[in-house]
């Protein structure tokens, strides 16, 4: 009884508060059960660590299944990277796609054309777009075609500027909050165990 009573003396602004961080709480338990896999350019080498350090700084916010395709294990079955690749498309609840104008981008390239083409994938993607300012106006890192097709199909899209992987790892963070959420509440026995 003496819950109560204390419950009593708490303003209806606490009470909403207690009731809403034992939700989030709910929800941010199943961090550890969501499977990330991550996309983009390992060349220069540069590249491939800034998708290292975004997976690590990833990982360090306690979503422990997380990887590169190149962290995939190479099984009898994978004829080649682009294989790799779609396994992990197919299998991951959550693709971060990452663009960038310093990185060589066929390899993505070709995975987003493989979302494109299957977009039974597409609700589960994100692109992560470089930016820059030249002039008076902003640069984006990707062809207008290929921005179009991505739009087109409904994909997520978002911009982070040049140089500001800081930015990036905080629309990640979004991001990923916003799929763990859905995941949660929609389709809970899509998370591992």
């Amino acid at each position: 009884m003496a819950p109560a009573v204390v419950r009593s003396y708490l303003s209806s602004d606490d009470v909403l508060r207690e009731e809403a961080q034992k939700w989030m709480s709910g929800i941010l338990q199943q961090k550890p059960s969501l499977k990330i896999g991550i996309y983009g350019s390992y060349y220069p080498p540069a590249e491939l660590k800034r998708l290292q350090s975004l997976k690590n700084s990833i990982r360090r916010q306690a979503y422990s299944l997380v990887k590169l395709v190149r962290d995939m294990p190479d099984l009898s079955e994978f004829k080649d990277e682009m294989d790799k690749s779609i396994f992990s498309i197919n299998n991951s609840n959550v693709n971060l796609f990452v663009l960038t104008f310093s990185g060589q981008k066929q390899g993505a390239v070709r995975e987003l054309d493989y979302v494109l083409k299957n977009p039974e994938h597409v609700f589960k993607c994100v692109v992560f777009i470089e930016t820059m300012r030249k002039g008076r106006s902003d640069v984006r890192c990707l062809s207008k075609m290929l921005e179009n097709d991505l739009r087109a199909v409904g994909m997520r899209v978002a911009e982070f500027t040049r140089g500001k992987d800081e930015d990036l790892l905080g629309l990640a963070k979004g991001t990923l909050l916003d799929f763990l959420y859905y995941y949660t509440r929609n389709r809970p026995e899509d998370l591992s165990a």
